[in-house]
């Protein structure tokens, strides 16, 4: 009766840090879907948002020159992809703890157990995912924006070789 219940408490939280694990992956993929798409950017990135933006928004864009700005967009890149990639070393090691844990109840147990982590991966992009996506693409795009006010050629000149931001900074320049 005791391996029985160890292994409800294990396949619960199986399910529940595999979900999270699950989510780094598809936030990164939602991300790459919403920076591509301009008629769902145009959906949330505004004029006032660019003009009023949050301080932590601000803070990766307050630049002085043309190399700051792409600084400035190297660096959020590699704030949001080592944000996401320390939860996914974080959770990964949590489930091979929880795997170890069930190997030792019993094979059986294991085999549950990944059915179970595989299962948590069916769950759509949950709510803050998509919430710290658009975060992210709203960083970017204030960047752009403020480095196409102040320099459009340079800027123009930078994005035809960043081919992955041009939806993103082609609803900038609508809005500029």
């Amino acid at each position: 009766m005791l391996q029985i219940v160890a292994e409800v408490i294990l396949a619960i939280g199986t399910f529940v840090v595999a979900r999270q694990f699950w989510i780094c992956f598809k936030r990164n993929s939602y991300l790459a879907r919403v920076i591509r798409d301009e008629s769902h950017l145009e959906g949330f990135i505004t004029r006032d948002a660019l003009d009023h933006p949050s301080a932590m928004m601000a803070m990766f864009a307050g630049s002085i020159d043309e190399m700051s700005y792409v600084n400035n967009i190297h660096i959020a890149n590699v704030a949001d992809r080592k944000s996401t990639y320390r939860m996914k070393v974080i959770l990964a090691i949590v489930l091979m703890i929880i795997g170890t844990a069930s190997y030792f109840l019993g094979v059986s147990y294991l085999i549950i157990n990944t059915v179970v982590l595989f299962l948590a991966g069916l769950a759509p992009v949950s709510q803050p995912a998509q919430a710290s996506a658009l975060h992210h693409v709203s960083i970017l795009a204030l960047i752009l924006y403020r480095w196409n006010l102040k320099d459009p050629a340079e800027c123009e000149k930078w994005i035809g070789q960043a081919w992955t931001l041009r939806s993103l900074y082609n609803v900038v320049k609508k809005i500029h």
